[in-house]
């Protein structure tokens, strides 16, 4: 994932006069126009970097089956937790839900994955770093394979076969 934040400015952005620095003919030399130009000190760069975005586009299958790949390897390597519900979580304390998180599932990296808002449960996640929660609709290849554990709603795989069967 690359920035695509460098530039340089061209002719045009580069500060100073649009005079012609010397006069057409008369003196025996090359032909200059302003001060600008790129074969100037302090010119303009001719064709230096500009501001892009780098991002290219799957094709939605694509997309889907890397989340059926990446989801069968989280199930095949024993990373993948299945919980009921965890809209009954008892308060918005981050000592709460990291005390959870401890001493249930070995305090490593984990992704919980929610199918409805809980804003307890966000409250209680957003200061550990540890611990990130999305919604289902969210769900990418990035963050499945980069925690190591992936926590679900039983609600949220549902809603994730709906959306990745095969047509």
């Amino acid at each position: 994932m690359r920035q695509g934040t460098s530039s340089t400015k061209t002719r045009s952005e580069v500060s100073g006069t649009g005079k012609k620095a010397a006069p057409q003919k008369g003196r025996g030399k090359a032909r200059v126009g302003d001060k600008k130009a790129p074969h100037f000190r302090s010119g303009g760069i001719a064709f230096g970097p500009k501001p892009r975005d780098h991002s290219t586009d799957l094709p939605r299958k694509v997309q889907e089956l890397g989340l059926r790949v990446a989801l069968s390897a989280k199930y095949a390597q024993d990373q993948l937790i299945v919980v009921e519900s965890l809209q009954n979580l008892e308060s918005h304390k981050t000592r709460d839900l990291a005390h959870i998180i401890e001493n249930a599932y070995d305090g490593s990296k984990m992704l919980v994955v929610i199918d409805e808002c809980n804003r307890d449960l966000e409250l209680a996640a957003r200061n550990l770093s540890n611990c990130e929660i999305i919604h289902v609709e969210e769900t990418n290849v990035l963050d499945l394979l980069t925690y190591d554990k992936l926590l679900i709603e039983k609600n949220a795989i549902k809603t994730l076969e709906d959306v990745l069967k095969p047509e």
